[in-house]
This record gives C-alpha cells, structure tokens and sequence, in this order.
C-alpha cells in the first residue's frame, strides 16, 4: 500500500489529521500552545546558535542595558582603575598642580604656608655674604653714606700709633723752658718761671715783667 494510500486511510479513521490540522496538545509531550509555537515562525538561527541561550536566567535585553559598552582602546583592567572613584575624574585631575620635571613632591611641600610670591620676597631679601652673619649685618644698622668713604676719612690707627709714640712719654720729652723745650706744668698745675721777652700775643703796655708774673702766678 502506498504511503498516500495509508495517509488517507489515517485520517479517515479518525486519527489527528481527521480535521486536517494538528493541534500543538495532540503531540505527545508537547506544552506549548499554537501562539508560542508560531513565534518560532520566520526564525533563521541555527540550533547552534538556539543553544547559545542556553543557562540564561533573565530577560537578554535587561542584561544588555545594565553593562558598560565597550570603549575602543579600553581594556576592562584600565575600566576597574575607576573602582573607588567617588566623583568626576577630568574635575580631580583639573584641580591638582602639573608634575614638574626635577620637582619633588616633599620640595613642593616646603611651597605650603606660603603666602605671596616667592620671588617677590626673594627679591626683598640681602643676599647671603659668605662669612658675614645676621648680626655682622646689623650693624649696619644707622649708616647714612659709605662706610669705606667715611672711613677713607679717618687716621689710621698706625698713623695714630705713630704720632702718639712721637710725643713719648713726659719723662722722654725735652722739658724746659728753653728753645724747642715742652714746658710742663708743675705739681700745682702752674707754669714754670719763662722769659716773658719771648712771649707772643701779649697786648701792648704789657711790661715784660708783668707779663712774666701773669705766667708764673
């Protein structure tokens, strides 16, 4: 017997294609109903690819929408940098100071409880004399014009020296009342007897006598 011919015997004895149509609950072990079995209508995808959702829990598209898009260049190491960060990057990064080549951060830390120009108060600043201190500098203190010019002004201490070792002592001097002699005075503190005719300045009508009493009173 044909296959046609049993075909039709099949359906003429009342089995499920007597009405032509096959019910989804007329195939054994089948629960889906004819609306969820016509969804699979027009699908393309291989039964590979069918199992590749396979263990999947929860709506794809939920999942989808919840996960970071993949940024070109970006790998998911350099992503997790950003665990932990707690505001705008680009904001923190425009707040803090540039790296400057050679420039430590302990050096930029000496910068901290400055509060106007460092150069400014440089430049205000004596320079430091080599073996000269704070205190040597002070004494400066109170000078109206040039040091070197006032003391360019004064008598050395050897010329000083000189002069006064010249005089020597009242026991080395010539003393006298004679030509080219020192007079001295005596333990009263009075001059010695002088020749008054040597005397000079004494006014007119001034006996020479007289003028020596003046000297000797």
């Amino acid at each position: 017997m044909s296959k046609a011919r049993a075909l039709g015997d099949f359906i003429s004895t009342g089995g499920i294609l007597s009405d032509g149509i096959i019910e989804s609950t007329e195939i054994n072990g089948v629960t889906a109903t004819s609306s969820e079995i016509n969804v699979l209508a027009g699908i393309t995808a291989t039964t590979t690819e069918l199992n590749n959702v396979a263990g999947i829990n929860s709506s794809v598209q939920t999942q989808l929408n919840s996960k970071q898009a993949i940024v070109s260049g970006v790998s998911d190491t350099e992503i997790g940098y950003l665990d932990g960060v707690t505001s705008s990057v680009q904001t923190q990064i425009d707040s803090k100071q540039a790296l400057v080549s050679g420039v430590s951060d302990t050096e930029i830390g000496y910068l901290n409880g400055v509060t106007s120009s460092v150069q400014t108060q440089i430049d205000s600043k004596q320079a430091i004399v080599s073996g000269v201190s704070n205190t040597e500098i002070g004494y400066l203190n109170g000078v109206t014009s040039g040091v070197q010019t006032q003391l360019n002004a004064k008598a050395s201490s050897t010329a000083l020296t000189t002069a006064i070792n010249g005089l020597g002592t009242a026991s080395a001097l010539d003393v006298g009342t004679g030509a080219n002699q020192v007079m001295q005075l005596d333990s009263n503190g009075k001059a010695p007897a002088v020749d008054g005719s040597q005397l000079t300045g004494i006014e007119a009508g001034v006996s020479a006598a007289k003028a020596h009493f003046l000297a000797t009173a």
